[in-house]
């Protein structure tokens, strides 16, 4: 996601219903709340509900809050279930404020979540905003980046079930004009079927706890060549921004994997790409030259198989 256009957006749609002047957005996921609550040291947060212990967190947004809405002992409304977000937010955030935590360990905590693009945010104001540009916290994509993601428009809460793993390489024309790099990208939906229906979404229409949605690949506007296939070739592609997308289909039954083709000439000019987080709470894992890539955001040279970790 851009987050400067989509927070732009927001804040606009925000002022067109009559809302009350706002200096801007923060977009928070449910990873930065973990990593931000681990680094004040919060064992735990009282919803009102229950306590929730910090490391079973993930588990408890992805499925166990879900828990209450399927034994009808919670109004399933939106709007309860936002105000229910809300109010574990809030808990969360004062918890780690009104404790003994170690502001060194906290500033290591949200410059974490900043660099895994869990942690972002856009201002009104441009100097602020610049300053959130400096830092690294606005969101934007560069002109040599290169991001993956997903968009689910399948009325579900299955992205945490969701799995992308992405093999690139480049071994074979690192010397070469243009920088050709070729690989996979294989999406697995790990869901079981057996999931709350409010997980596993509750379109009749639909089988249960499949994925439906689009695998998204941001690559920049400066390829010679930029293809993202799959069994039924390109759906999308156009200019995003500082940025050029490639959209592919996604629709997965639960344990069901697909895999799509991308294939990039890079000019002679860009001796370097730099691999993005995907931000989310996706579970992704990246491959370069048959290397794992563990750095939350990394530099891949022409001239060098190494990563260098630019957090």
């Amino acid at each position: 996601m851009r987050t400067p256009y989509t927070a732009r957006v927001l804040v606009d749609m925000w002022h067109s219903i009559g809302g009350e002047p706002v200096e801007g957005v923060r977009l928070i996921d449910s990873v930065s709340m973990l990593q931000m609550r681990k680094s004040a040291g919060v064992a735990s947060v009282d919803t009102g509900e229950l306590t929730v212990k910090t490391p079973e967190l993930l588990d408890w947004l992805a499925l166990g809050q879900y828990e209450s809405i399927v034994a009808n002992t919670v109004d399933a409304s939106p709007a309860n279930l936002e105000r229910r977000s809300a109010i574990s937010a809030v808990a969360a955030m004062r918890a780690m404020l009104s404790g003994d935590a170690n502001p060194a360990a906290m500033a290591d905590g949200l410059l974490a979540s900043v660099a895994g693009r869990h942690f972002q945010a856009f201002a009104v104001d441009p100097d602020v905003q610049a300053s959130f540009v400096e830092a690294g916290m606005a969101g934007d994509l560069a002109l040599n980046s290169l991001a993956f993601g997903v968009f689910n428009n399948g009325g579900n809460k299955l992205d945490s079930f969701l799995h992308i793993d992405v093999d690139l390489n480049d071994a074979a024309s690192r010397e070469a004009s243009p920088w050709d790099i070729a690989g996979t990208v294989t999406v697995t939906n790990t869901a079981t079927g057996h999931e709350p229906d409010y997980v596993a979404g509750q379109v009749a229409s639909r089988p249960r706890s499949e994925y439906q949605g689009f695998l998204v690949v941001n690559v920049s506007p400066g390829a010679h060549v930029a293809d993202l296939t799959g069994a039924t070739g390109m759906w999308a592609a156009g200019p995003d921004g500082s940025s050029f997308q490639l959209v592919q289909r996604v629709q997965l039954l639960p344990g069901a994997s697909a895999t799509y083709e991308l294939r990039l000439e890079l000019p002679k000019s860009m001796d370097v790409f730099v691999l993005e987080a995907s931000g989310r709470s996706l579970s992704i894992s990246r491959h370069m030259n048959g290397r794992l890539v563990v750095d939350v955001q990394s530099e891949i040279g022409r001239a060098t198989t190494q990563t260098t970790h630019v957090e």
